[in-house]
């Protein structure tokens, strides 16, 4: 411990004797380190914080699924309930959440619109949470429906509509047009088991769904093929979650002997609770996505600790008549290693210290480039895992790259190193083929950085140039409730009609009309078909079909044109023909070749067929970047559909006219909560979130990669120069001029490069196709993007290459020859 002692403090005073040398590599180091701490706060936060839960790796999740599907499927109300009983040996609860959106009234504020679940009694208990305030749902609360309305408040709820008002407790709240009595508050960190989604605001019992629910969504929980419940549970003591999926693959054959025609050919899965905080079906999406950018930032400290490495050498070039010294009295090797090690690995906890300062800054940065739909519960938290990990990466890359100078000590000749001149080395020794081996290795990690970033800017500008197929600038939707207000059907149909009616009469207001769904919205349910006299098609079950239910003059005012037939007229109303809307994707899998007009159709478990009345324009109904989806469009008059949006088209700018919208639909029902406006450039602008926060991070990380591998290289020939002085004044003696000067030290300044970058090429390109995926409209091999990035590479490592060449032009042969 004492000789440690005696390194660090001789490392310190060394560090602190050569203050360029040191800020040099403390800067080096500090943009690699900064840069991996950085991305690892964001991994840290989707993937590895657990979920303020008691005993989080005893939670499971658990899931419908078919047989023939990989597809993790909610839960039936119905089949909830057996499982609980027929699983209760592996499992100590077992409870289950239903989200919805609930209108509120009361404490002194307008009516609002809030995010809630309603969940079985025993949702906290199997959570394993206790309450901020008050109580939680009791098992009685729940056993017998809409036998107590009780209710809990999320602490953010408690603070910002309420005002921390203690008082809150036992008092009333209007609850969907009902009186439900708050019964308690859940703890500050409990936001819900979905990372990603916004987080619930007010829980009330399940048993309550006959009073909050609409007739047609209660109807739901008494079918066993209504998929509705998240389910969650906790494993028995004695239990391995090995052991639980057996049961519950028991569990799911009774289910099925019980219910065969709703629970033909079902599964059941169970996955750790940790691994479905985002959800299962996009989770592969963020890992590819961490991954990518952990991948470049790893390059980026490479290329940082390349830097450093060629730093150290030349500091140990400059040292080797000390070390020499040292040696020539008695110092082993292994304790010149050691100081160096210790050396090495002091400058790397520096750099990990200014790093960690910079990611703190740089928080701000990449929360600004998060998607739009990103809930604030996100936290990018330097905690306990993030210095650690700050501190382990500092450690290892400052002890790795240490082993290039202790190599070079190492080899070190004590008598030539007495006698001749510190810092000059032979050319062709260790120290000279590592400097230039460090180079090439820089360049090529630099270009692959280069190459991610021009693929994800190439990628960008070509999802900017998606045709979405309807009005992408002038639309706005306004989405309400209306079943949250417990209005009857035939009161939803007369509240959309004058709605739309009050909205096209307003100036700038081109048409209006409402519709379910608005586009460019990821998600939503998913149906299987039949088509008439076709019952024995086999593709009919892998084709699965959207479905927006719209109003009158839907498609003139989204701009989906019609190729064929017509759209939506006042006779399309309850009682009347059955009729739908099909796109062209929807009319080619179900018709090939043939015209879709007049041709029917129905959703499976549906009695009634839908006689096709138009076939409209592909739009992009899904993510940007998806071919277009199988879609069907419905005649809202024709449902009972109570949450809608009020689409509107403008002549102007969108923004402008939502006020006056705004009012005239609450003038309607001013009980009713309004949620805020989009316009369609906003969900376009989140569609888009993937490939403008790939370009945005991976170019910063190129430019830094690219301006660390310039610096290398410019020290590296800045240092041979140096050493090479003698040898340049005798050829400027015997004839050389200028320009010969500048062209032989680019030439051998440019080779190490032209290497690194073949390599690197070739590594972009390998690298490239584990993103497809992640890119729009672009290939892993866009020519553009690769030679891009190779010449901006070049150009730069040229003009790294000529500052130095110049000043090797600009010796005087005389003094570089008595200086030498």
């Amino acid at each position: 411990m004492e000789a440690l002692t005696q390194d660090l403090r001789f490392a310190l005073r060394g560090l602190l004797r050569s203050p360029g040398f040191t800020a040099a590599a403390v800067a080096s180091l500090a943009l690699g380190i900064g840069a991996n701490t950085l991305i690892f706060t964001f991994v840290n936060a989707l993937f590895l914080t657990p979920l303020p839960v008691a005993e989080p790796g005893r939670l499971v999740a658990i899931y419908s699924q078919d047989v023939h599907n990989p597809e993790l499927l909610p839960f039936s109300y119905l089949n909830f309930a057996d499982l609980r009983r027929a699983a209760s040996s592996v499992l100590a609860g077992a409870a289950a959440s239903f989200e919805v959106s609930l209108s509120l009234s009361g404490g002194g504020e307008e009516p609002s619109l809030v995010f809630g679940q309603m969940v079985s009694g025993n949702y906290f208990d199997v959570l394993g949470l206790r309450p901020f305030r008050g109580r939680f749902f009791l098992p009685e609360d729940d056993r017998v429906p809409g036998a107590l309305e009780v209710c809990v408040v999320s602490h953010g709820l408690w603070q910002r509509r309420f005002g921390n008002d203690p008082g809150l407790l036992g008092r009333p709240l209007r609850i969907n047009g009902h009186s439900f009595t708050v019964v308690g508050v859940a703890p500050p960190r409990f936001k819900g088991l979905a990372m990603l989604a916004q987080p619930p605001e007010l829980w009330v019992p399940l048993g309550t769904y006959g009073e909050l629910l609409t007739a047609q969504g209660a109807k739901n929980f008494d079918h066993r093929d209504a998929l509705i419940l998240g389910v969650v549970a906790r494993l028995g003591r004695a239990a391995t979650i090995e052991r639980a999926r057996a049961v519950l693959s028991t569990t799911a054959h009774q289910l099925e002997r019980r219910a065969p025609a709703e629970n033909k050919d079902l599964a059941i899965a169970a996955l750790p609770l940790q691994q479905t905080t985002i959800a299962p079906a996009q989770r592969g999406k963020y890992v590819r996505s961490g991954s990518l950018l952990a991948a470049m930032v790893g390059l980026l400290l490479l290329v940082a600790g390349a830097n450093v490495a060629n730093l150290l050498l030349a500091r140990a070039l400059g040292r080797s008549r000390e070390i020499s010294m040292r040696l020539a009295l008695g110092a082993s090797r292994g304790r010149l290693a050691r100081q160096l090690l210790v050396e090495g690995a002091l400058l790397g906890l520096l750099g990990g210290a200014v790093g960690l300062v910079a990611a703190a800054w740089g928080r701000g940065l990449l929360w600004a480039l998060r998607p739009p739909f990103f809930p604030d519960t996100v936290e990018l938290a330097l905690d306990g895992r993030v210095l650690a990990f700050t501190l382990g990466v500092a450690l290892i890359t400052g002890l790795l790259f240490s082993l290039a100078p202790i190599g070079q000590s190492l080899r070190l000749e004590i008598t030539p190193a007495l006698t001749q001149q510190p810092g000059s080395p032979r050319r062709g020794t260790f120290a000279a083929v590592a400097r230039q081996v460090m180079v090439a290795t820089q360049t090529a990690l630099a270009l692959v950085v280069l190459i991610g970033a021009g693929l994800f800017l190439r990628s960008l500008a070509a999802a900017e140039q998606i045709d979405p197929g309807f009005e992408s600038e002038k639309l706005f939707v306004i989405p309400f409730n209306l079943g949250a207000q417990g209005y009857a059907p035939p009161a939803v149909q007369e509240f959309y009609r004058r709605a739309v009616e009050r909205t096209r009469g307003l100036p700038g207001v081109r048409s209006a009309a409402v519709a379910t769904r608005f586009v460019l919205i990821e998600g939503g349910q998913r149906f299987n078909v039949e088509v008439e006299g076709q019952a024995g098609r086999q593709d009919l079950a892998k084709i699965q079909v959207g479905l927006n239910r719209v109003g009158l003059g839907y498609f003139e005012t989204v701009g989906i044109p019609l190729r064929s037939g017509r759209a939506f007229t006042g006779d399309d109303r309850p009682g009347g023909r059955l009729v739908a809307v099909v796109n062209e994707a929807l009319a080619r899998r179900l018709w090939p070749g043939e015209a879709a007009l007049g041709k029917r159709f129905r959703f499976a478990g549906e009695r009634g067929f839908l006689e096709v009345a138009g076939v409209a324009g592909d739009a992009r109904n899904g993510a940007l970047g998806d071919a277009p989806e199988p879609f069907a469009y419905l005649p809202i008059a024709q449902s009972a559909a109570s949450i809608a949006m009020l689409h509107v088209r403008t002549d102007g700018d969108p923004l402008a006219a939502v006020p006056a919208v705004r009012r005239e639909v609450q003038g309607l029902d001013p009980n009713l909560p309004l949620l805020d406006a989009h316009t369609v450039g906003q969900v376009r602008s989140r569609a888009l979130w993937a490939p403008r926060m790939g370009a945005g991070l991976l170019s910063l990380f190129g430019l830094l990669a690219l301006a660390l591998a310039a610096l290398g290289m410019y020290g590296v020939l800045a240092y041979s120069i140096g050493q090479r002085r003698r040898e340049i004044g005798v050829r400027m003696a015997i004839g050389a001029r200028p320009p010969d000067v500048i062209g032989l030290v680019v030439r051998q300044g440019m080779l190490p490069v032209l290497w690194g970058a073949a390599a690197g090429l070739a590594a972009g390109l390998a690298g490239a196709r584990l993103i497809r995926s992640l890119l729009f409209g672009v290939g892993a091999a866009d020519p553009a993007a690769l030679a891009g990035a190779t010449l901006l590479l070049l150009a730069v490592a040229l003009a790294a290459a000529y500052v130095p060449a110049r000043r090797a032009a600009a010796l005087d042969p005389t003094s570089a020859l008595r200086t030498g």
